[in-house]
């Protein structure tokens, strides 16, 4: 990611970039940026997952940014992320599919709901903002999203900032935790320059990543334990347990 002192002076130079601000202060929110608000949204994408033990939670380490790939083409972006995260399969997939909670763990995410569901097919909205140097950008999206429980999530972009946007997510069981390889292509609605795009676009990747991580290890700690009699405790974690849905094909809390 660029500092401010090397982003002020191509702004300056270039005030028809979709990224000039000549009236707003970088510290105030600015609308109608589509390149930069899906710096966000292609990580939002989410599409993230058998069976077997799990590993301990000191072997995760953060994702870093140079681990992920991104792609500049002539007309589109893809980003691309091969990772593992050290849950059960279901427990993954109930927190990568949990659309309806996503703004509670996930960086800039204001508002994420479901709007219509037709078997293993949803449609998705959300919105909300990233950051790129000193600048602030908002973003809206709406996608539908097809899910093949616990193996596969696939997205498409039905409106917002980008002109086309498709995405994938494979689940794997690997090593007692889950493999999940995510890629996502999308043509923004004006030119994302590449050494503005490339960090940022690693970093919230990285980020968003790491906070789902996080919130499926969280709550697989947390998860009720079955007792000797088979009963299972009751749930303290404040959100839905989907472990219980997934396993059973269900595409997790959505309605």
């Amino acid at each position: 990611m660029l500092p401010g002192s090397l982003l002020r002076p191509w702004f300056a130079q270039a005030p028809n970039s979709p990224f000039a601000m000549p009236h707003c202060p970088p510290s105030r929110s600015t609308r109608g940026q589509p390149a930069l608000g899906w710096l966000l949204t292609a990580c939002l994408i989410t599409g993230l997952l058998g069976a077997g033990g799990v590993m301990a939670q000191a072997e995760f380490r953060d994702i870093k940014p140079e681990e992920v790939t991104v792609v500049f083409g002539s007309e589109q972006i893809e980003i691309s992320l091969d990772t593992q995260a050290p849950v059960t399969p279901a427990q993954a997939w109930a927190v990568l599919t949990d659309y309806e909670h996503m703004s509670q763990f996930l960086p800039g995410l204001e508002l994420s709901e479901v709007s219509s569901r037709q078997g293993n097919t949803l449609r998705v909205h959300q919105r909300g903002s990233t950051r790129a140097g000193l600048l602030h950008f908002d973003y809206e999206n709406v996608r539908d999203v097809s899910l093949s429980p616990q193996r596969l999530i696939t997205t498409h972009g039905v409106s917002g900032d980008a002109k086309r946007l498709d995405s994938s997510t494979e689940l794997r069981p690997r090593d007692g935790g889950v493999q999940l390889r995510y890629h996502v292509a999308f043509e923004p609605a004006r030119p994302l320059p590449s050494f503005l795009g490339n960090s940022a676009l690693k970093r919230q990747t990285a980020d968003n990543f790491n906070a789902f991580i996080r919130e499926m290890i969280r709550r697989q700690d947390t998860a009720p334990r079955r007792s000797t009699a088979g009963a299972p405790t009751p749930n303290n974690t404040g959100l839905p347990d989907n472990r219980a849905m997934a396993s059973e094909g269900s595409p997790g809390p959505a309605p």
